[in-house]
């Protein structure tokens, strides 16, 4: 494309006297008005005068300097000029009218704007409805002639953008189109050079639609955008495709005058091979001379689909990096097919560039070679995850120069965007690679299941692609990094403390601390808080808040930047764990930036070589000291200590234990809540004892490392025996947990039942970017208890599964309700979630799911984050998170018994109301 382009501007230059001898041309502005050719000036510190300017290119004003810009028609974005502060720009134009009009200029801006006509204000712009959009009309008598515009614009956020155009014009007492009033932009010192640069803006040539099927006819358009120079010489497009021939009696080339656009109808026969694909060419002549020479690709609809049906049919059934290539580039071709707007504009290309990607991924897989071994680079790869068997995606950079050292690696977790699918999300921007590139360090995305706040299945994706990235590149274990704007920020903060010791340091941008503080003024608008809420949901949200591990944080360096003004996610997230973390608690750094941002301060600094300059000063070493506070053994590892099991259920177990060298010991100081942990010996180097004297108790234990072993671990039990079945790293629920390691839905006889498996299937779609693996009782064999958590549909007379196992089960089916344990709910429109260890495989989980669906005031998002290890339930809604109402809820101990002191039954009174001041 860009020979092309180079090519036309080659052919125009040559070609602009012949086309035109005028110094001071005229732009017409095409159908649009658009106002294309300006010359603008800033960013400026201070506001100008408001005189009668006459600029002239190069002409300096306030600090800066007048630029010639065409923009084609289209709006002007000055955003990479922000100085990151209020500012001004000017930008100037030059009207020229060929009789009284009444033209009515329309502006938008993303900040406020004034227009002047020959000097005189003729309109400020007014904020709209739409958020942080200005915009005006303003209506002018103009006589015959050249007038001056000019356009102050104040730069207050992330965006600096306009567009002008005069929309319509009043002759006669008629509205017409300015074209048809001869409404033209003019600019003085134009040169060749110059006009052939805005020939090239103001074509395009393409077709509709760029999808054919046989001998269809297609209409191809060389279409005048905005800002072309009026021509002398007429231009005309002659066909010069072999595949396409004119449908015209004459067969002679169409043609069109002074850039007003044609349309050519053709027929076009592509040969189709292994995807039909046919180029339509042509010249663009004024008069004898070629100006350019274009071309258009269509492509034949059923030679894609043939292509993808040819390699769908064609994929293995392993689960490798280049299956989950080639699975990606189908999936994502299927996205495309389902989106009008890329099938109208960049479905031929992009699909055929996605086919040629699968057809090599195939190839690799078939010769048992990586597509993508040592490949530099922005990459796009995938894998194939376990728990539901689908495909997901990862982008990533490295660096283009070689490295002779371990890579350091920045996993950056994107913001929430809703319309993220596996086709279209945050994609390495030019800025970015160049930041990586500057300071030699490797990047990360990690897709993160679209918008799951990097939480559960989220947080899975960003193990795994980690995980990826260290089998394909050598990466520095001891300099992984994690950064984070918005509901990636969020992520930030919950990856460090669920996975303490993994990460070296950290950089959040506008990142979400604290559950109870983001949802504090619907709580207070129901009446509700942390302390009313039913204990097992406190439970639940204080496992996975920052806020509330805080202490466990204390060791890791964190940058985090949070503007005042920021509307979407509140300063206090930032400013309240700061107070936790700052030094000499922690080691957090906090910046407060200029007001004027909002939001969206990340993007002032995400693209920054220095940000991860700052990163790239810490390295992840082993403390001596460690302190560690978890709510469950599966975030219970920090570095070389780790909590296995836990006393009470449902309260958070706390431990500090530090080395000492000397008498090579790890000597434990707190310990609260604790049943049993370990510690690792290969990275507590030297340690051959373990000193307890914590809560009373004092005693110590020798231990017997066999040196060499890695990862050789010594548990300490501080209570009881070891049990055949207790709550563990890797089987300790609650419900969501099942979601997040191999399951299979397995639906039960009737309606009800394969209503609801479908509802789940529909919101694991929409949520985890997913389809559930999903058989019927029937089908179930024993092997399927092996391989996955089992989700069971219906009660036991509908499920033969669950029949088998229900005599072993905690939970009980009553024909008018249900119970747990020695407890029981009876009622009309009842539901029941429930999660325990599957009894045919205790590596495993059952999930029991019966009568109502859980969840149905819910959006998809995190429907199952609020469900503990059991909660019968009944229509009715809590109504400050709306969640169902918990008829009976709450967790199984630490070894997996109903303990009565862990079930809730809500109050049946109402919460008393508050006295109004």
């Amino acid at each position: 494309m860009r020979k092309r382009l180079a090519l036309f501007f080659l052919c125009a230059f040559f070609c602009s006297l012949a086309v035109s001898g005028e110094s001071r041309p005229r732009f017409l502005t095409g159908d649009s008005a658009a106002i294309p050719v300006w010359l603008v000036s800033g960013p400026l510190a201070e506001a100008l005068p408001e005189t009668d300017l006459i600029p002239r290119e190069g002409d300096p004003v306030g600090g800066s300097a007048w630029v010639y810009l065409h923009s084609g028609g289209k709006p002007v974005e000055l955003n990479s000029l922000l100085p990151g502060r209020t500012s001004y720009f000017y930008a100037y134009a030059e009207i020229d009218v060929a009789q009284v009009c009444e033209p009515v200029f329309h502006f938008t801006t993303f900040s406020p704007a004034a227009l002047w006509v020959d000097g005189k204000i003729a309109a400020r712009s007014r904020a709209s409805t739409y958020q942080n959009v200005w915009e005006t009309a303003a209506k002018a008598e103009i006589a015959p002639g050249t007038h001056r515009l000019l356009l102050k614009l104040e730069a207050k956020e992330k965006i600096a953008y306009f567009g002008i155009a005069a929309v319509a014009s009043q002759i006669d007492g008629k509205m017409q189109p300015f074209h048809a009033a001869r409404f033209a932009v003019t600019l003085q010192d134009f040169t060749p050079a110059r006009r052939a640069e805005a020939i090239g803006n103001s074509l395009s040539f393409l077709s509709e639609p760029r999808f054919i099927d046989g001998e269809e006819r297609l209409r191809f358009y060389l279409r005048f955008l905005a800002g072309m120079p009026e021509l002398q010489t007429p231009l005309c497009l002659k066909i010069s495709s072999p595949q396409a021939e004119w449908l015209n009696a004459t067969g002679k080339p169409e043609s069109f005058a002074e850039a007003v656009s044609s349309h050519l109808l053709v027929s076009v026969k592509p040969q189709v091979s292994a995807w039909g694909k046919a180029t339509v060419a042509g010249e663009l002549l004024a008069g004898a001379d070629v100006l350019a020479t274009l071309s258009v690709d269509v492509f034949c609809e059923s030679g894609l689909k043939d292509s993808v049906a040819r390699l769908r049919a064609s994929l293995p059934e392993d689960t490798s990096a280049e299956t989950a290539l080639a699975r990606l580039s189908l999936e994502q071709i299927d996205l495309l097919t389902a989106s009008r707007v890329n099938r109208t504009f960049k479905y031929g290309e992009k699909s055929a560039s996605l086919v040629e990607r699968a057809e090599l991924a195939l190839a690799a897989a078939r010769e048992k070679r990586d597509p993508l071994a040592g490949a530099r680079g922005i990459q796009e790869a995938a894998y194939i995850c376990d728990a539901d068997n689908s495909v997901q995606p990862y982008r990533y950079y490295v660096p283009l120069k070689p490295q002779t050292e371990k890579l350091p690696l920045v996993v950056f977790f994107h913001g929430y965007v809703p319309s993220y699918n596996k086709l279209d999300w945050m994609k390495i921007e030019p800025e970015l690679a160049a930041a990586m590139e500057a300071t030699g360090c490797a990047l990360l995305l990690p897709f993160g299941r679209s918008n799951t706040d990097f939480l559960s299945i989220g947080e899975v994706d960003v193990l795994r692609a980690l995980e990826e990235m260290k089998k394909r590149y050598p990466i520095d274990e001891t300099r992984i990094y994690l950064a984070g704007y918005s509901m990636g920020g969020s992520g930030v903060w919950t990856m460090l403390s669920h996975y303490p010791g993994v990460f070296a340091a950290a950089q959040v941008w506008s990142g979400r601390t604290d559950y109870f503080f983001w949802h504090a003024e619907t709580y207070e608008r129901n009446l509700a808080s942390r302390e009313t809420i039913p204990p097992w949901k406190r439970t639940l949200l204080e496992s996975d808040n920052p806020y509330d591990l805080a202490a466990t944080l204390t060791d890791v360096p964190v940058r985090a930047a949070h503007p005042k003004d920021d509307s979407l996610v509140k300063y206090g997230h930032s400013s309240r764990i700061f107070e936790k973390l700052k030094p000499p608690l922690g080691q957090m750094e906090f910046l407060t930036p200029p007001e004027g941002f909002g939001h969206w301060y990340f993007s002032e600094e995400m693209n920054k070589a220095a940000t991860y300059r700052w990163l790239l000063q810490h390295k992840r070493n082993s403390p001596q000291t460690v302190e560690h506070i978890t709510y469950t053994p599966k975030y219970g590892k920090k570095y070389w200590l780790s909590i296995d099991e836990i006393e009470q259920w449902g309260k958070p177990a706390r431990i500090r234990a530090r080395i000492d060298a000397d008498n090579k010991r790890v000597v434990v100081e707190l310990c609260e809540n604790v049943r049993a942990f370990s510690l690792n010996f290969i990275q507590a180097r030297g340690v051959e004892s373990v000193s307890f004297s914590a809560g009373g108790d004092r005693f110590e234990i020798k231990a017997m490392p066999r040196a060499g072993i890695a990862g050789e671990f010594f548990t300490c039990r501080l209570r009881g025996e070891k049990k055949d079945l207790s709550k563990t790293a890797t089987l300790c629920g609650p419900v969501k947990e099942a979601f997040n390691s191999p399951f299979l839905l397995v639906v039960g006889d009737g309606e009800k039942n394969e209503a609801n498996a479908a509802q789940f299937v529909k919101d694991w779609q929409t949520f985890a970017r997913g389809t559930p693996r999903l058989k019927k009782h029937g089908e179930v064999i024993p092997a399927d208890s092996e391989k996955y958590n089992l989700v069971l549909f219906g009660d036991p007379e509908e499920n033969s599964c669950l029949r088998k196992i229900a005599d072993r089960l905690p939970v009980k089916f009553l024909p008018d309700g249900y119970g747990v344990g020695d407890r029981e709910e009876r009622g009309e429109n009842l539901g029941l979630c429930a999660i325990y260890p599957n009894p045919e495989n205790q590596a495993r989980y059952v999930v029991l799911l019966d009568g109502l669906y859980y969840g149905q005031s819910l959006s998809f998002n995190h429907k199952w984050d609020l469900t503990p290890d059991y909660i019968i339930f009944s229509e009715a809604t809590d109504p400050y998170d709306g969640t169902n109402t918990a008829r009976l809820a709450g967790f199984f101990n630490s070894d997996w018994r109903f303990d009565p002191n862990l079930s809730h039954r809500p109050q049946a009174e109402p919460l008393p109301e508050r006295e109004t001041p």
